[in-house]
């Protein structure tokens, strides 16, 4: 089988609901591909393709761009570069389907079918926002943790003010959701 044949799955869905658990089950299939990192880099170019076209100048646009279809192509092949390294790591399996993940990809979702093609699938976890939050502040809580610890055992001014800076942090969220 090779790369034209592989199906791109993309598990999307706000951070912290559940992608990594989800990604790495369909991952856990005999026809998947072993799970990779958050395709963190494809969703940049992702999201720098839609700025140029959504919030340019039309004078720039036009110098650099042309049109929608030329700038398509330029970031579809900058797209296409990294699935075709991320799947040479697996050059010896016999997979049918790679899975991607990234929470961040859900604000792009309109771009799915032009960057990974029209047989992409598109997975989209959802969780109840109560837990998300409550999960976010956990997250939150365990940060200025290791900040405390590593302040104990190193006493140093970045290390103070990160740990001040994530006081703050976790206060402002644990403010804004809990009202």
């Amino acid at each position: 089988m090779d790369a034209t044949d592989k199906t791109n799955v993309l598990v999307i869905g706000a951070p912290r609901s559940g992608t990594t658990l989800v990604a790495g089950l369909l991952s856990a299939g005999k026809e998947a591909s072993p799970m990779l990192p958050e395709c963190t880099y494809i969703t940049q170019v992702i999201q720098q393709f839609h700025n140029i076209l959504r919030y340019s100048d039309p004078q720039r646009f036009a110098a650099y761009a042309i049109g929608e279809p030329i700038l398509a192509s330029m970031y579809r092949g900058m797209v296409d570069s990294m699935l075709t390294t991320a799947r040479s790591h697996f050059k010896d399996i016999d997979y049918r389907y790679l899975i991607l993940k990234d929470p961040v990809l859900s604000q792009l979702i309109d771009w799915i079918p032009l960057f990974f093609g029209q047989d992409s699938r598109t997975v989209c976890v959802v969780r109840d926002p109560r837990a998300v939050i409550a999960s976010m502040l956990k997250i939150e809580r365990k940060k200025k943790s290791d900040l405390w610890s590593a302040w104990e055992n190193t006493p140093n001014r970045f290390l103070a003010h990160d740990l001040v800076n994530q006081v703050f942090r976790e206060r402002r969220l644990t403010n804004q959701f809990t009202k």
